[in-house]
C-alpha cells in the first residue's frame, strides 16, 4: 500500500509549473528579508567640520561636529587628533551644540586636552537621566583652536563611538578632515 501522497505534487510533468513556485518561492523570501520600509536605514555619519579650510597664523578656526542620520543616540565620546604643532585647542571656549539637549533634556559635555597623548583632544557628550535617544541630525559640539605655525593638521577621530542611552554601541562613520595654516599677512 503507497503512503499517503502531497496534496500538491509537483512531479516532473509539470516543469513549468514547478520553475514557476521555485521563482515565486524566492521573490517571497527576498520579501520578507528586507527591512519593512523597504531600504536599510542609513547609517549614523560624524564628521569634523572646519569654518574655514585655510587659515593664517595666530587665528582661531572654528570646527563644527555634526551628526547625521541618527537614530536613538544617547552620547557621543571621541577623541580628535591633530597636529599640536600646527594647531592649539582652545578648550575655554568649546562649546556644546543644541543636538542632544533639543528636546529639553539634561546633558554633560565636557572637553580637555589628553594628559598622554600628544595632539588629542578628549569630548564627552552625554545625555542624562534620559531612557529616549535621539535621531536626526544636527550639530554636537563646536571646537576652537588656535592656528599656530603654518602646515596642515589633520582632524582625525579616534576611540570615537555613538552610543545609545544605554551605553550600548551604535553603528556609525566617523570621517576626518584638515586644516591648513598660512603665513600671517
Amino acid at each position: 500500500m503507497p503512503g499517503p501522497q502531497p496534496a500538491f505534487n509537483l512531479s516532473d510533468r509539470h516543469p513549468r509549473l514547478r520553475l514557476g513556485a521555485i521563482v515565486a518561492s524566492c521573490l517571497i523570501l527576498a520579501a520578507f528579508s528586507q527591512p519593512l520600509s523597504g531600504a536599510p536605514a542609513p547609517q549614523t555619519r560624524v564628521r569634523a567640520l572646519p569654518a574655514q579650510a585655510q587659515v593664517r597664523v595666530g587665528k582661531i578656526v572654528t570646527v563644527d561636529i555634526q551628526i547625521r542620520a541618527a537614530n536613538n543616540v544617547g552620547s557621543v565620546p571621541f577623541m580628535l587628533v591633530y597636529d599640536p604643532e600646527v594647531l592649539e585647542p582652545l578648550t575655554s571656549m568649546m562649546l556644546e551644540g543644541p543636538f542632544l539637549k533639543r528636546d529639553g533634556s539634561s546633558t554633560a559635555f565636557m572637553t580637555r586636552v589628553s594628559a598622554t597623548a600628544a595632539g588629542a583632544l578628549i569630548v564627552g557628550h552625554s545625555r542624562l537621566r534620559s531612557d529616549r535617544g535621539l535621531a536626526g541630525k544636527g550639530t554636537l559640539c563646536r571646537l576652537r583652536f588656535r592656528a599656530l605655525r603654518e602646515g596642515t593638521s589633520a582632524l582625525s577621530f579616534v576611540r570615537a563611538s555613538v552610543l545609545d542611552p544605554r551605553a550600548q554601541p551604535l553603528q556609525a562613520t566617523f570621517e576626518s578632515s584638515s586644516i591648513r595654516v598660512k603665513a600671517a599677512k
